[in-house]
């Protein structure tokens, strides 16, 4: 491994730690949010910055959503899948406005919803991590350490857009039906969403190995639900003592394989503001069903797109 690469690697392992170090001394478990991980993911260690985002958006996008997430909560006239449904609409609207791709707000706005947080430390642990990603990543860019980031719009018309994102919509209300009526919220984890919505672009990479991918959150999921059970429920250990153990097994499969999917990161995180030890064990089966079922939406759905803009004539902007 390059040293370069160790040295991002290594920054990223504290930077998750750190945060749930934290958030276990202070016991504000509203500290942790598994996105960081994902973020840390595609902001210092892939090779390519995988979102069309500026930085300063970068930083925004979060923040709002993660605003907008612990509002939803706390109006309680509206229903839970409406407030899912809604969430998930702004920022897709967000989106398309700005010509953006940083999917991983989406997960920011829903993971509260989902979750029943609605403390203020949410939104500003959520905007101070981001921030801190932003700036290391300039360090990095202006010591070599990592490829400087050129945003470019991204460049699908936004025609072509207005119907991937009604189809995702579609297929989001459809799945949130079937788990809020069941119970298997986490058949809709915030992360799986977001890996739905990365998949229904044509271009995107995960499109070419999408077994491997989902192996991956799968694997991943599993990792991180299976050692906060060992560590935390059966050996009544500190949190942090799973934290550890996750982080260090996350980081070692995406070593091994190679592979650097950012959502994996935030669902093998997850598991730690869980609270119920029956939902730790049913985690990634719930992951597995949720995360096979979008994916192969996605698929239909991207391919569908292409059809469409090929037959329509769409030109890109």
């Amino acid at each position: 491994m390059k040293m370069a690469t160790k040295i991002r690697y290594t920054c990223g392992v504290i930077m998750v730690l750190l945060m749930i170090t934290v958030a276990d001394i202070t016991r504000e478990y509203e500290i942790i949010f598994p996105e960081i991980a994902a973020l840390v993911l595609g902001g210092w260690i892939a090779g390519k910055h995988p979102w069309r985002v500026n930085k300063i958006q970068f930083i925004l996008f979060m923040c709002l959503a993660s605003i907008l997430g612990i509002v939803m909560v706390r109006i309680e006239i509206i229903p839970l899948i409406a407030k899912i449904l809604i969430s998930f609409a702004i920022c897709g609207v967000v989106l398309i406005l700005c010509r953006s791709t940083m999917l991983p707000m989406i997960s920011a706005c829903i993971l509260p919803i989902l979750m029943g947080t609605e403390s203020i430390i949410y939104p500003i642990s959520v905007t101070v991590m981001v921030i801190i990603i932003v700036l290391v990543q300039n360090l990095f860019e202006k010591c070599n350490l990592r490829d400087e980031h050129i945003f470019m719009r991204n460049k699908s018309a936004m025609k072509l857009e207005a119907i991937r994102w009604g189809m995702l919509f579609i297929t989001v209300l459809i799945l949130s039906i079937i788990a809020i009526k069941f119970n298997y919220i986490f058949l809709i984890a915030p992360p799986l969403i977001v890996c739905f919505a990365e998949f229904s672009y044509i271009h995107s990479n995960v499109r070419k190995k999408p077994l491997n991918t989902y192996g991956l959150i799968v694997l991943c999921s599993a990792a991180g639900a299976l050692s906060k059970y060992l560590f935390y429920y059966m050996l009544n250990l500190p949190l942090i003592v799973s934290g550890i153990v996750i982080v260090l097994i996350l980081f070692c499969i995406y070593y091994k394989t190679k592979m650097i999917f950012p959502p994996s990161g935030a669902l093998a995180l997850l598991p730690l503001i869980i609270n119920n030890s029956d939902s730790m064990l049913s985690y990634p089966i719930q992951v597995a069903i949720g995360g096979g079922t979008m994916i192969i939406a996605a698929m239909m759905i991207g391919n569908i797109l292409k059809k469409y803009s090929h037959e329509n004539h769409i030109k890109t902007m």
